[in-house]
């Protein structure tokens, strides 16, 4: 290719030489336009013929132009992709857990006596086309109003027969039972709405 290009300038140098000294050589100026465009069809043709012959040639891609990488490299490249990957999906994931956890306060949060709310998840990956995660297991850590004991104390409690005779059942016993009931509120909600197996549903009351 560099001969073929080699060639051309020095075929078009000679023309334009000779040009210059046929245009000395002849006075007239008609002459020296005719001569101009005779010179212009030679040029054309000297910068023409090289590349159609190039074009004729059948185009050959040899070993050293197309070289397929090594196994090694391979191997290397699939491993660094894995790991882009992997990353992605770590932070996929981690943005995914901390939505559905905020989520989840907020709507535990709306069930009447409770206080304050914190939730933890864990989230495992799953390969479905257009699933981020499936959510394992919730724990829950709730505090309730300061003044839920106050109320207890303040309403009536009804009797409880024990062995023939009436007893009031104490404060202590009605706090558990409405921590219950509240903890099967919770349960109750996040199983329904996060499609959450209730036995992986954790929730402790402070």
């Amino acid at each position: 290719m560099i001969e073929a290009l080699g060639e051309i300038v020095r075929n078009v140098a000679i023309i334009v030489l000779l040009t210059s000294f046929m245009e000395m050589l002849l006075p007239n100026s008609s002459l020296q336009r005719f001569i101009k465009v005779i010179v212009g069809l030679f040029i054309m043709v000297t910068i023409l013929n090289p590349i159609l012959t190039f074009l004729k040639q059948d185009m050959v891609i040899s070993s050293w132009q197309f070289n397929l990488p090594s196994k090694e490299e391979m191997d290397t490249v699939l491993a660094q992709g894995q790991e882009v990957i992997d990353f992605q999906q770590h932070q996929i994931i981690g943005e995914y857990q901390a939505r559905l956890e905020q989520q989840m306060e907020a709507m535990v949060k709306l069930i009447p006596d409770i206080n304050t709310v914190k939730c933890q998840i864990s989230v495992e990956p799953v390969d479905k086309i257009g699933g981020i995660g499936k959510i394992n297991t919730a724990d829950f850590w709730i505090t309730l109003r300061d003044d839920i004991h106050t109320d207890f104390l303040v309403e009536p409690v009804k009797p409880i027969i024990i062995d023939g005779k009436n007893s009031n059942a104490s404060v202590s016993t009605v706090i558990e039972e409405k921590q219950l009931e509240i903890k099967e509120k919770i349960t109750g909600v996040i199983a329904n709405y996060f499609n959450v197996d209730k036995n992986f549903i954790k929730i402790t009351i402070n």
